[in-house]
């Protein structure tokens, strides 16, 4: 009687593990985000962050558009992104990437990373351009946050 009931709460249980098997509620470690900033313009930036306990990958690429076919006098000539890591409040580093139009779109891989306990668990980015080195305009910066 016993191995009939075991095997009866073994054939109720294994099928739904089996379909929970592989799905987090709130995410696991190495799930990627994905990130569009200015999507639709020239000047734009694409990509995803790959989340790990300490540290996050950034993968994508930067484009700046031609600035020949701006008709303003100080056209942008430069798209740079800002890639701000932060363990809760505290800004734990930061990168930038950036391309003028003659190497647009031009791609980037590269690590943000911490000591801090928790890790990163948001990025914030901010897209500028630029007119050589004057910048001329920046977003409003867009918080990314860790998926667990």
């Amino acid at each position: 009687m016993r191995k009939k009931l075991a095997a009866a709460a073994i054939a109720a249980v294994l099928p739904l593990s089996l379909a929970t098997a592989g799905q987090a509620s709130a995410g696991d470690v190495g799930d990627s985000t994905i990130f569009d900033e200015g999507s639709g313009s020239w000047y734009h930036t694409h990509g995803s962050f790959t989340w790990f306990n300490r540290t996050v990958t950034v993968a994508g690429y930067v484009a700046t558009g031609n600035p020949a076919f701006d008709n303003d006098p100080k056209p942008v000539t430069v798209t740079r992104v800002y890639f701000e890591a932060y363990n809760l409040a505290t800004k734990v580093e930061i990168q930038s990437r950036s391309t003028d139009y003659e190497a647009s779109p031009k791609s980037f891989r590269f690590d943000l990373s911490t000591d801090r306990v928790g890790g990163i668990d948001r990025i914030r980015i901010t897209r500028c351009g630029y007119f050589g080195e004057e910048r001329l305009w920046c977003d409003t910066p867009k918080n990314y946050s860790r998926p667990f």
